[in-house]
């Protein structure tokens, strides 16, 4: 089974950030710990700008008849970037999916991690190394369990 999390449960603490992404932009996914910055990396940026470009997205975008990417699964990708990005951690990759899901990917060497946001915003995740899965860990309940875990699975 792949452990899940809903992001719109994720929402404690309530504070906001800043964000040159739009001004203020609610802390999610990060605890009371982040040092919070004025600004997204470089590629915190890229990222958000490829996330922002599926929204144009159509059904049967790649002709293969795979489903337009859900609003509500580009929302939480995003916030889930903008948090890495708090956390220091860049993203190597982002897709659309088949069936209207978005994949955010980090890469560490031959370590990865695949977050997949479902057409309602819920997220599951599998971690990689060369290649093979790993055994899932728990359930997380912020970025910094879930890079916990992906940096620590043995």
């Amino acid at each position: 089974m792949i452990p899940s999390f809903s992001v719109s449960e994720l929402q404690s603490p309530s504070s906001v950030a800043s964000s040159a992404y739009g001004g203020r932009v609610p802390q999610r996914w990060v605890n009371s710990a982040t040092l919070h910055k004025d600004s997204v990396s470089d590629n915190a940026s890229g990222v958000i700008k490829e996330l922002q470009s599926f929204y144009q997205l159509k059904g049967n975008w790649d002709s293969y008849g795979s489903a337009k990417p859900s609003e509500q699964a580009i929302k939480e990708a995003i916030n889930f970037v903008l948090s890495l990005d708090h956390a220091g951690e860049p993203v190597s990759y982002v897709a659309a999916g088949l069936d209207g899901e978005i994949l955010v990917e980090l890469r560490q060497g031959e370590r990865s991690v695949e977050v997949y946001f479902d057409d309602e915003g819920k997220g599951s995740y599998l971690i990689f190394d060369n290649g093979n899965l790993l055994h899932e860990p728990s359930p997380f309940q912020t970025v910094y369990e879930l890079l916990h875990a992906y940096r620590n699975v043995p």
